[in-house]
């Protein structure tokens, strides 16, 4: 269970851009940090991680962070995810260099597709749902990144066509996928689902006509198999991969692994995540070609 020093450690480094935003953070933080304290967590465990985020006021209004040398415009209840704050070993290994090429599938919000835009890379940003694309395509706007990252609001799988999109029941976008075995995992509700436009890794290398590929990122809820799979040409190019495999599902963790041993990349460092409010197990590959 996180407890108060692991949830202050996590918000601490959040840097709101104006003193209303920080106000409503504070409540935000000082109301879940009394709930863990009181011991209302037990009781409430389908309110997960996402506390102080939940409690923030208005939550429909996002929050301007200050982001690298850039903003983000974040959902309260997910500003605690975000790199540096949640995967700081992950962040560490993104590098991207000017001139550069990333391909960022699931890009939500574009965490680290403004990073690789703001250090002079190249970005392909590929999320496909819609309210994660508005706030992706406003904070590249707000960043004035037009110029260098190009957007795509589908799902990337093994074959292209439609295919339902499941949200996450507990508000987190995070957690939204199209693999509705990764959703039946989460305690807080009825699942909803949309239909979303698919198309392969490697259909979406064609389409932007790319040479060569120097990163790919592919953060997809329980799904990374299947966008692997529908990439084995890209990834036969592609530096360096960055993967979010559930390793508590071996059949899925053996396939990835398979995968990327056939593109020619090797697994070099992992950081373990998940956390008990979906009780999921997973971890961040970094794979390069040596």
């Amino acid at each position: 269970m996180t407890g108060p020093r692991e949830t202050f450690d996590r918000f601490s480094g959040i840097r709101p851009l104006d003193a209303n935003d920080l106000v409503r953070l504070a409540i935000g933080f000082t109301a879940g940090l009394v709930f863990r304290i009181t011991g209302l967590k037990r009781a409430y465990p389908a309110m997960g991680e996402m506390s102080p985020g939940i409690f923030v006021p208005h939550r429909g209004k996002p929050i301007r962070v200050r982001f690298g040398r850039g903003v983000i415009n974040a959902r309260p209840q997910e500003v605690g995810y975000y790199p540096g704050v949640y995967e700081p070993v992950t962040l560490s290994w993104f590098r991207p260099t000017p001139g550069q090429t990333v391909i960022d599938v699931g890009a939500h919000v574009g965490a680290y597709t403004s990073i690789a835009a703001e250090r002079g890379a190249r970005v392909i940003a590929v999320e496909p749902d819609r309210s994660n694309f508005e706030l992706l395509t406003r904070n590249i706007r707000d960043n004035g990144f037009e110029d260098r990252v190009w957007t795509w609001p589908v799902a990337l799988s093994d074959q292209s066509g439609r295919r339902r999109f499941y949200f996450s029941p507990g508000g987190n976008t995070y957690m939204s996928s199209l693999d509705r075995k990764w959703l039946l995992r989460d305690p807080r509700g009825d699942v909803v689902s949309t239909l979303v436009d698919c198309m392969t890794l490697d259909e979406l290398a064609e389409a932007c006509r790319l040479k060569t590929v120097d990163w790919v990122k592919v953060d997809v809820e329980g799904h990374s198999a299947q966008v692997l799979k529908g990439g084995a040409k890209t990834l036969a190019v592609a530096q360096n991969l960055m993967v979010e495999v559930p390793v508590d599902d071996a059949a899925v963790r053996n396939e990835c692994l398979r995968l990327i041993e056939a593109a020619g990349l090797k697994v070099k460092s992992s950081e373990a995540l998940g956390g008990e409010r979906a009780a999921i197990s997973v971890s961040n590959w970094l794979c390069t070609r040596e």
